[in-house]
Order: C-alpha cells, then sequence, then structure tokens
C-alpha cells in the first residue's frame, strides 16, 4: 500500500460464534473479567446492552462493541499517561528533585511491582492485594512505601482501568494517603467492589474483613469514606462495619435502622391496646 504500509490478510471460515470469541479473547489479555453476559455489572452494562440491542445484526453488534471498548480503554490509556505528566508537572513544579524522584518511582521495579503485575494479570486473587499493605511480620508498610507503591499502581492503572485488584489497591491507598479524590480513589474503589458482588458470598467475606483491618489503620475522616462505601454493597453488615471503623457514617444507620424497628414495634404495641380498649 505504498508509504502507507502494508497490510496481510488472511481468508479463512468464521461464524458469529468465532467473531465473538476472537473479541473476548482479545479484551480479556487486559480485563480478564469482562463478560458480555453479566448484566449486574455496572462496569460493562455498556457493552452489555449494547450486544442485547436486536435492532442490529449480531455482527455489527460484535464490531461496535470491539470499537467502543477501544476507545473506553486504549485511548483511555494515553489520556491518562499524558494526566500522569500533568498532574506530576503541576504538583512539583518547584521542586525539580521531587520531580524526578517521582518520575524515577514511576519507572522503578520493585518486588511490590512484580506483586501488581501479577494482581494486573489475575484480577481476582484477592489475597494478593493485601500482601501489597503488609510486610513479612504482618504489620501495615510505612507511609513512604506506600507512596511508592501508589506511584508504581499509577503505571499499571493507566492500562488496566476496570481491573478488580488494581482499582481496590488505588482505592484503598487513596484513603490510606489521604488522597481520595473522585477520580483516583473513590470511583475506582466504587468500581472495584461492584465486581467484588459477583464473587462468592465466602470470598466477599473475606473481602471485608480484610478490608476492615485495613480501615482500622485511618483516621475518622478517611474512616467516614471508606464506611459510606462498605455499607452501600454490604448492607447487612452495617453493625459490623461500625464495630471495627467506629465511625460515624455507619454508626447514623445502624441508630436509623434501630429506630424505625422501635418505631414499628410501638405503632404495634399501640395498634394492640386500641383493640383492648
Amino acid at each position: 500500500m505504498g508509504d502507507f504500509g502494508s497490510f496481510e490478510v488472511k481468508f479463512g471460515y468464521f461464524t458469529i460464534d468465532t467473531i465473538r470469541t476472537e473479541l473476548l479473547g482479545y479484551i480479556h489479555k487486559y480485563d480478564p473479567s469482562f463478560s458480555l453476559d453479566d448484566s449486574s455489572n455496572e462496569n460493562y452494562i455498556r457493552y452489555v446492552k449494547i450486544y442485547q440491542d436486536n435492532q442490529k445484526d449480531v455482527g455489527e453488534r460484535i464490531f461496535k462493541i470491539l470499537v467502543q471498548w477501544t476507545y473506553d480503554n486504549v485511548f483511555y490509556n494515553r489520556r491518562q499517561s499524558l494526566k500522569t505528566l500533568v498532574d506530576y508537572c503541576t504538583k512539583y513544579q518547584n521542586d525539580n528533585e521531587a520531580l524526578k524522584q517521582k518520575i524515577e518511582e514511576y519507572f522503578k521495579f520493585t518486588d511490590s511491582v512484580y506483586v501488581l503485575d501479577y494482581i494486573a494479570q489475575n484480577p481476582g486473587s484477592y489475597t494478593n492485594w493485601f500482601h501489597v499493605f503488609f510486610d513479612k511480620s504482618g504489620k501495615l508498610i510505612d507511609y513512604s512505601t506506600i507512596e511508592s507503591v501508589k506511584s508504581s499502581l499509577v503505571r499499571f492503572l493507566e492500562s488496566y482501568r476496570f481491573n478488580t485488584g488494581l482499582n481496590y489497591l488505588s482505592g484503598m491507598i487513596g484513603l490510606l494517603t489521604d488522597d481520595f479524590s473522585e477520580i483516583a480513589g473513590k470511583d475506582r474503589l466504587i468500581s472495584a467492589f461492584n465486581n467484588i458482588k459477583t464473587f462468592e458470598k465466602n470470598v466477599q467475606q473475606s473481602i471485608l474483613t480484610e478490608t476492615l483491618k485495613l480501615g482500622s489503620y485511618l483516621d475518622q475522616k478517611n474512616g467516614n469514606l471508606l464506611s459510606e462505601i462498605l455499607c452501600y454493597f454490604y448492607q447487612d453488615k452495617i453493625l459490623t462495619i461500625y464495630q471495627e471503623l467506629k465511625d460515624e457514617y455507619s454508626l447514623g444507620l445502624y441508630l436509623q435502622s434501630a429506630n424505625k424497628k422501635l418505631k414499628e414495634i410501638g405503632d404495634l404495641f399501640n395498634g394492640k391496646l386500641r383493640k383492648i380498649k
């Protein structure tokens, strides 16, 4: 094709099923959790709706999903890379040494980077999420180490938008470093729990237990932020959340529920008294 390069074209037998299989195979290289069959997962509902649009033939739907996913993820990768650089330059515009250190941490290969890489490839391996936060003796890693992990994590987040494990780490590290912004922290943690709610019940419970253990290291403000998310996804565990975090948010919800039950009992009791009279 002249100066514009060339393409190698291979002709072969294909069906709608083989096209769908190839699409999922391609996407699963970057997002192993991706599914076109789970309409309850908010991360993928856009693609599920496209796939279920019976006004278009299946082939057209599959190609539309590919185009949409590429825009949402490949272009997202490039935007995030630029955003990371701009954020660093803005934050450290008057401190060249700090900027240099941050960039070095971004590219540095450490033990935690290997763990992050494993989580990127195996987002559901939840036990490895918590290895990031604790040393071999079981103690929480110090603040400078958390910041170093945070710098390394940024590079992975640029490539994996809906990775459950990486998003969980991003949210929890944001809380531990008091940097729980809407995009970098809160949205990613919510995205992670949207996936976690599809896990087996015993796994969901294990993740809650370990999350509350991490949450015990948070101050009051960040404890409330974590509690708000946990109470939404574990509505039957509000008392447990309060007992571990001692936060104001879950306490408020628990008291509200208790008052509602007391009112119901009072109404029932008053109704019986009126019948007796």
